[in-house]
């Protein structure tokens, strides 16, 4: 009985709270009315310059790759053979060592941003053993060449 009681008692509270008037008049106007006319097209979005530069890939200077799967017989002639066609030179690669003189990747600077993703395709067709990442400036200026000299 005091469930029937607490039931009927909640829908008498709420027949007793007052309707939002505002709610319908909002709902009968329509932010947009329709017309036959054909509109205009909404004007092209303006071009920042600064988010272009950021999605965009630059395509001029020097890039910094890092190929990881190396051992301790890989020689520098092995992987300018491998990515013929980067135009690298022994001065663009140098061996990045643990603190026990391990090489673990090989720092590579490219030419171009083409030459950098050329030998990312050669790696995918040829040398499935290697993995090609691409590097900063930073890691590249503190690998320290020591010349085939460990």
């Amino acid at each position: 009985m005091s469930l029937l009681r607490n039931a009927i008692k909640s829908s008498v509270s709420l027949r007793t709270i007052k309707p939002i008037h505002s709610l319908p008049s909002l709902l009968r106007q329509s932010p947009k009315h329709f017309s036959t006319e054909t509109e205009a097209p909404p004007p092209p979005p303006p071009n920042d310059a600064s988010i272009d530069l950021f999605l965009q890939t630059p395509t001029k200077g020097v890039f910094y790759g890092k190929l990881l799967g190396i051992s301790r017989q890989t020689l520098k002639s092995d992987i300018i053979n491998l990515l013929e066609g980067c135009n690298l030179t022994p001065d663009d690669l140098k061996v990045n060592y643990t603190r026990n003189y391990m090489p673990f990747a090989m720092m590579m600077q490219f030419p171009s941003f083409s030459a950098y993703d050329n030998a990312f395709r050669l790696i995918g067709r040829k040398g499935r053993l290697y993995r090609l990442e691409r590097a900063e400036q930073s890691e590249w200026d503190i690998v320290m060449p020591y010349n085939g000299k460990t």
